[in-house]
């Protein structure tokens, strides 16, 4: 595979932009006058956040996985670990949650994953499916790219604070480990970007899922849904959104809630002292009958960059007799909970997103 694309090789950090230099046309390498923008009052450093829809899972994780499955020989995958890889997606097939509009796909058809698909790979799958497959050295630079960006998704305002600091370090560490793995035809534009995107973490005092393009792309399914015929797409689309705005059944629709069943995969939650919980009946009183295991029951699926369990990603046993069963209100889960078949047991982690 050959490329011809700008690379950014340098590593470590280098002195960021800001706004009182940019203010001023104070960056002559690139600034030949000073902005309108500026006049209007507009922050061009800080109020212009990076997508990472497009930049880390169309971007980064694409390109990831383009490298593992056919590219440099540095990096490519053998016949084994291809092999490997798609038995470890088989297992996983209609094992997520209803907040998935996908199942994990086949990598033959890479090419044609939607940003969802690569959202799902970095945060939920992949930890379990590169596991055992890549070496421990790239198995943990591709873990710096998961972890860090589950912290830069968490919806606690708290935990996500309070770690910005050590995201920012594993996800450049991440880009500046990537030329070591992939070669040095890797560190395009969107690979060294990834530093950023701890500052818009920051700036904006807000998960990475509130500043995406990922809600506008799937309201574009409504949209669709609007044309019923080839003919006048646009006036179509027009009309039904007019009739919408002047409905009140419409203007008032309700959110979207959690599935919660009794049954796998919708029954997983963690609770509020990170114990992880399995829904077995919802009683008519409201209250649920759960088994659950402690998070002292559980095992860590992996030890670096950082234990998994600070993140509350872990591994449980699938004998539930082993859990302690007790009745709660649903006032006392902290969250609903991905868990995914892993060996003998269950790999559990966090949900990061919304219904997609």
């Amino acid at each position: 595979m050959i490329e011809r694309r700008v690379v950014y090789l340098m590593k470590g950090t280098s002195e960021g932009r800001t706004d009182e230099v940019f203010n001023r046309a104070g960056y002559p390498d690139h600034q030949k006058q000073i902005s309108p923008l500026v006049r209007a009052g507009i922050l061009c450093v800080k109020q212009f956040p990076l997508d990472y829809m497009h930049l880390v899972c169309l971007g980064a994780m694409k390109r990831l996985l383009t490298y593992l499955w056919r590219g440099p020989v540095i990096c490519r995958l053998s016949k084994a670990q291809r092999e490997q890889v798609q038995m470890n997606i088989s297992t996983l097939k209609q094992a997520l949650p209803a907040e998935f509009s996908r199942q994990p796909r086949s990598m033959e058809d890479l090419d044609r994953w939607k940003a969802t698909e690569l959202r799902q790979f970095m945060l939920y799958t992949g930890p379990l499916i590169l596991k055992d497959v890549l070496s421990n050295d790239q198995y943990h630079h591709f873990l710096c790219l998961s972890v860090g960006m589950s912290i830069l998704l968490d919806e606690s305002d708290e935990k996500r604070e309070s770690y910005l600091g050590y995201a920012h370090n594993i996800l450049e560490h991440f880009v500046d480990g990537s030329v070591d793995f992939y070669g040095p035809t890797f560190p395009t534009y969107n690979i060294h970007s990834i530093k950023h995107l701890s500052d818009d973490a920051a700036n904006f005092h807000s998960s990475l899922n509130d500043i995406s393009c990922f809600p506008f792309e799937n309201h574009l399914q409504v949209i669709k849904k609007l044309v019923r015929s080839g003919k006048q797409p646009l006036v179509q689309v027009t009309k039904r959104l007019a009739e919408r705005q002047c409905t009140e059944r419409h203007a008032r629709r309700s959110q979207s809630t959690t599935k919660l069943t009794a049954k796998m995969p919708d029954n997983c939650v963690f609770l509020m002292d990170n114990a992880v919980g399995f829904i077995q009946e919802k009683r008519s009183d409201g209250t649920l009958r759960m088994d659950v295991f402690r998070e002292t029951d559980c095992d860590s699926l992996f030890e670096k960059p950082c234990n998994s369990k600070l993140f509350n990603i872990m591994l449980v046993s699938s004998d539930l007799t082993m859990a302690k069963r007790i009745l709660i209100n649903r006032e006392s889960i902290y969250k609903k909970a991905v868990c995914l078949p892993y060996k003998q047991g269950y790999a559990i982690l966090p949900l990061l997103h919304k219904p997609e």
